[in-house]
């Protein structure tokens, strides 16, 4: 163990930043938005009522919910 580090040497885990959170919030934001656009065009392509906005909205939470356990894994 070095001096002022609190971690034994073996242990390679990157640091949280203020960036790695801007990041999580962007990917599930556009994730939402994609989920919402695509159910969006589906709806007025075919001139349902907005059943596929709420698909795509649930589809791209689930999106978002996969990319921040993927991108945050390493961190834990």
């Amino acid at each position: 163990m070095s001096p002022g580090n609190d971690h034994p040497s073996g242990d390679d885990k990157p640091q949280l930043s203020a960036f790695t959170f801007a990041q999580l919030g962007m990917v599930n934001a556009v994730s939402l938005l994609a989920g919402f656009g695509i159910g969006w065009l589906v709806d007025t392509r075919l001139g349902t009522i907005p059943i596929f906005i709420f698909v795509g909205l649930l589809l791209g939470a689930g999106c978002g919910v996969y990319a921040t356990y993927h991108r945050i894994r390493r961190y834990l």
